[in-house]
């Protein structure tokens, strides 16, 4: 039979290769650096290359970790690096975002997975906020921010499946952009120490979570100049 197609896309095989659509997934390029300590700094790009980090009233270290040689229980032995985002004063709305460029990138059902472990903020879990922003002079910016889940100390993956709201009669302007948004809930005003250490992240078209794409840093590294300032 045939094989529909999703945001312009073929949903893959699975012996082929997902599409990812956020770069630097596995945390490998640090252009600016590998740590930062006492920050802050609000949507800011201080260590692995694509990932900002949000204070919102915060005060956080940022790193770039590599992965223990032999291994990390939960974590398939490809990955080497990870990002450790690390408010010692918590706050809401502090964590960790990627935006894509174009906010018309990400539409129908897509799937976002990650491997994560750490601590929880004050409230015991996290949030995860998908913006959909339509750029200057564009339509309102629209948040899905239902989305929550709890850390613990061994890596497992996380697997959301996501079906941004129509863009239909919508004004898109410059810069527009699709943002998951990792972070202590709007509603945990709690300031309490929390570490959250990431790798992995993917979000492909369809609904199912393939393999994490791991690709040359060659390839990643390209990728990321284009953003590099």
């Amino acid at each position: 039979g045939s094989t529909a197609s999703i945001n312009g896309l073929t949903p893959q095989a699975s012996n082929m290769q997902p599409y990812n659509l956020i770069i630097n997934g596995a945390m490998t390029v640090a252009q600016r650096g590998t740590s930062v300590t006492g920050s802050t700094a609000g949507a800011a790009f201080l260590t692995v290359d694509r990932f900002a980090t949000h204070a919102s009233g915060a005060t956080y270290n940022t790193s770039q970790q590599s992965v223990a040689l032999n291994g990390e229980t939960g974590l398939p032995v490809q990955f080497t690096k990870f990002l450790r985002y690390n408010p010692t004063t918590g706050a809401n709305n502090c964590g960790v975002w990627q935006t894509i460029e174009g906010v018309d990138s990400v539409q129908g059902t897509h799937t976002l997975s990650f491997y994560a472990k750490g601590t929880n903020p004050a409230g015991g879990f996290l949030s995860l906020d998908l913006r959909q922003y339509f750029g200057s002079g564009g339509s309102t910016s629209v948040d899905q921010d239902t989305i929550t889940f709890s850390l613990t100390s061994d890596w497992q993956r996380y697997t959301f499946i996501i079906t941004p709201p129509s863009i239909s009669g919508k004004t898109i302007g410059a810069s527009s952009y699709y943002r998951p948004f990792i972070k202590q809930p709007d509603a945990d005003t709690g300031t309490a120490a929390w570490t959250l250490d990431i790798t992995g992240v993917q979000l492909e078209a369809g609904s199912s979570a393939s393999s994490f794409a791991h690709e040359n840093y060659g390839d990643t590294l390209r990728k990321c100049q284009r953003y590099f300032e």
